[in-house]
């Protein structure tokens, strides 16, 4: 299993910066050829794999990038073990502001992400992120 930041599904949030994690199987993976679909990109057929889970989390603006990782690994590890039943899947409630301030910040912590290659930062853990 690996995890992808979904820049779409990034954005500021009533204050807060969300991050859309999509989660998918690896090709060893039991279950991977049930999330294959057939699609036409520029007039070819081709076989793209569809994320098993979509999972959406959101930061405080000071979030760092290793932080949205580790998130991102601890979404795969639930959403993994809950695989046949993702409604288990679960976050911790969140709390919004309509504070102009926090709200600029959070927007401008965004920007930076969508500018972020995960894929290849150097960070402390392991991740499984592409």
């Amino acid at each position: 299993m690996h995890f992808k930041i979904e820049k779409t599904g990034c954005s500021e949030r009533k204050g807060l910066v969300q991050v859309r994690f999509d989660l998918f199987l690896d090709d060893n993976d039991v279950g991977y050829k049930d999330h294959l679909v057939e699609t036409e990109i520029d007039g070819k057929k081709e076989t793209v794999v569809n994320p098993f889970c979509c999972h959406f989390c959101q930061f405080e603006p000071g979030v760092t990038d290793e932080e949205i990782l580790y998130v991102g690994e601890l979404a795969l590890d639930i959403a993994g073990k809950n695989y046949h039943d993702l409604k288990k899947n679960k976050n911790l409630p969140v709390y919004f502001t309509e504070d102009n301030t926090k709200r600029a910040t959070a927007a401008m912590r965004v920007k930076n992400i969508m500018k972020t290659d995960f894929a290849n930062l150097k960070t402390i853990g392991n991740y499984r992120v592409k």
